[in-house]
């Protein structure tokens, strides 16, 4: 094994946990529904979160 080979091992071990977090993502959207919320009611809730932290 040499120091490429590890590398690169590490950087498949990488994608492989990134492919499986977004795939749980996509399954936990499909068992909530929230595969379904428009771009509209993002926004709504990423400002409401924004001012709520902002008033800490």
């Amino acid at each position: 094994m040499s120091e490429d080979t590890l590398e690169d091992d590490l950087e498949t071990l990488r994608r492989v946990s990134a492919l499986k977090s977004l795939d749980k993502i996509h399954r936990e959207s499909l068992k909530k529904g929230t595969y379904k919320i428009s771009m509209e009611e993002i926004d709504k809730e990423i400002k409401k979160v924004r001012r709520k932290h902002r008033g800490k």
